[in-house]
């Protein structure tokens, strides 16, 4: 900036300004059929900062949390918000918040039993809102009702016989399986 007077003359300075701003970006929301994800911010070192990830709602355990790329296990089933907090030697601060939702589908077949009969009851997890059926995936077995969790299956071979309890739900699958032994006597 310059200043002058009447009498022509001139004083100046000069004023030099930096934009020390640093800016955070915690990529898109995901939804994911696993509890673990990935976790995509923007690199803080381009901009002479640093970064850590912090758990703003839900659940999981961040890997790094100094890693703008890194992985969080263990996500709570539904939406789990995670934010990218950027900041600079100069007392600059940014955050971004991304949403991470896990639509993963736990499922229990339930305990291995062992039976003296050509039926069992086969109580498999409920579904909460999806749709579940019975498979054979070795030895013989017709279920009562193969799409209702808790089923009779009857016509078992002797020996092993194998199910399968399979759910879908929000886009995804889980399976889990049973041995349910026959002992009944040939």
């Amino acid at each position: 900036w310059t200043v002058s007077n009447a009498a022509g003359c001139e004083s100046y300075d000069e004023v030099q300004i930096s934009n020390n701003s640093v800016t955070a970006y915690a990529g898109l929301d995901n939804t994911t059929c696993n509890d673990y994800a990935l976790l995509s911010g923007n690199d803080p070192s381009s901009m002479n900062a640093s970064g850590v990830w912090t758990l703003g709602a839900g659940g999981g355990d961040i890997v790094n949390p100094t890693n703008f790329n890194t992985i969080v296990n263990n996500l709570y089933e539904g939406a789990n918000t995670f934010t990218w907090n950027v900041s600079n030697d100069s007392s600059c601060f940014a955050s971004s918040s991304v949403v991470i939702t896990s639509n993963k589908v736990n499922v229990d077949a339930g305990v291995d039993r062992q039976v003296c009969a050509d039926w069992v009851q086969l109580n498999g997890s409920a579904t909460n809102g999806g749709n579940g059926v019975w498979n054979v995936i070795s030895g013989n077995g017709v279920f009562s009702e193969p799409t209702n969790a808790s089923t009779i299956v009857s016509g078992l071979a002797p020996g092993t016989n194998t199910f399968e309890w399979l759910v879908q739900r929000n886009g995804c699958t889980g399976s889990d399986t049973i041995i349910v032994t026959n002992d009944l006597p040939e």
